[in-house]
C-alpha cells in the first residue's frame, strides 16, 4: 500500500520568526505537551487550523498535557503591510 503524504497549507500565516515569542511558544509547548511528535512537525498544522477556524488560539486537552490540565495557547495576528494574503502570529502566552 502506497503512503500519501499530506501537506497543510496555512494560506500565508507563519509563526513570527526568530523572536523571543517563538522560543517561549516552544519552550512552553515542549514543557506543556505530552507528545512524541516534535512541535517542528506540527506547526503548519497548528497555524492551518488557527486559520480554518478564524481564531488566534488553539487548545490542548488534558488528557495530552503532561500536568493534566487543559492549556489554550494564543497569539496576536499581525497582517503584513505589503502583502495582504501574509499574517503573522506572535505569541502572547499560555493559560
Amino acid at each position: 500500500m502506497k503512503k500519501v503524504m499530506t501537506v497543510v497549507d496555512p494560506k500565508g500565516a507563519q509563526f513570527e520568526f526568530q523572536s523571543q515569542g517563538l522560543d517561549n511558544f516552544e519552550k512552553d509547548f515542549v514543557e506543556l505537551v505530552d507528545t512524541t511528535l516534535p512541535l517542528f512537525a506540527v506547526k503548519n498544522k497548528l497555524l492551518h487550523l488557527m486559520e480554518v477556524n478564524g481564531r488566534p488560539q488553539f487548545k490542548i486537552p488534558k488528557f495530552t498535557t503532561r500536568d493534566g490540565e487543559e492549556h489554550i495557547f494564543y497569539f496576536d495576528v499581525l497582517p503584513i503591510t505589503e502583502s495582504r494574503s501574509v499574517k503573522v502570529y506572535r505569541y502572547k502566552g499560555y493559560s
